[in-house]
């Protein structure tokens, strides 16, 4: 009897030195999903809590469009979209672990704590200690 071969899964850390302007749109970045995630995570509350009316990824996602047209929302615009989408299907999947009883009801984010990987960040195998992003 042939026994599979098991699989390494192996995870990286990297130390990044970014420029004044590099730090300026990854911070852009931060903010801007960590905004995201709490407007859409009072939003589903009210809506369930009022409602009674759960709202999934693809409502959330319209919304997104609704949120960049309010007032003061415009650095929004100026951020990578897929960060942003992926933030709010981070959420949809939070709420499908809590109502699966898989984990606690999604908190509000701060300033403080774990960051996303901005989208579309790379690294390239030909050039080391190097890191690109498609807004900086």
């Amino acid at each position: 009897m042939v026994s599979k071969p098991k699989r390494v899964i192996k995870g990286y850390k990297f130390r990044m030195y970014p420029s004044e302007t590099q730090k300026e749109a990854l911070n852009a970045t931060f903010g801007a999903c960590r905004y995201v995630w709490n407007f859409m995570l009072d939003v589903k509350k009210n809506a369930y809590l009022e409602l009674g009316v759960n709202l999934n990824y693809y409502d959330t996602v319209r919304g997104l469009t609704e949120i960049k047209k309010i007032e003061g929302s415009e650095f929004l615009s100026k951020v990578n979209s897929q960060s942003i989408q992926s933030e709010l299907r981070k959420l949809d999947v939070a709420y499908l672990r809590f109502y699966k009883k898989l984990g606690g009801f999604p908190k509000f984010k701060s300033k403080r704590g774990e960051l996303p990987r901005p989208k579309g960040l790379w690294l390239p195998a030909s050039q080391k200690n190097q890191c690109f992003s498609p807004q900086a």
